[in-house]
């Protein structure tokens, strides 16, 4: 017989550490933020995420959301801001496919600073 491998359910070394940051700000994942993972990964951080998904997403985030999914652009971090995500959750390999030289664009924005970088994750805490 086959069968076919689940995904664990077990939270990622970037769970457990964002589970442990101050704060009750929200998250958001680049790239593929948006679906049931997202929601499910909130489960397992303690925090909420500022990205949705499904037929009824918030008007507000219908709207906004193609300037979220800029970043690492400006406009996305400014918004990020103004919404109060402390944190940007990066697949590093995933994002770099979407957005070859993603990390230097990111890290000149004095908006954002490197806080956590292992296991093929990069979290950047945005400063208000």
């Amino acid at each position: 017989a086959f069968a076919l491998p689940l995904s664990s359910a077990a939270p990622r070394p970037v769970d457990d550490w964002l589970r442990r940051q101050p704060g009750a700000g929200s998250i958001v994942q680049f790239p593929r933020g948006v679906s049931g993972p997202i929601h499910y990964l909130t489960r397992l951080t303690g925090k909420p995420t500022s990205q949705g998904s499904g037929k009824y997403a918030p008007p507000l985030y219908r709207e906004e959301r193609d300037t979220l999914f800029s970043f690492p652009d400006a406009a996305a971090i400014r918004l990020a801001q103004r919404w109060g995500i402390d944190y940007i959750v990066i697949d590093d390999a995933g994002l770099e496919r979407d957005a070859p030289g993603w990390r230097a664009k990111a890290l000149a924005q004095p908006q954002l600073r490197e806080v956590y970088r292992q296991n093929g994750y990069t979290v950047l805490r945005v400063l208000r």
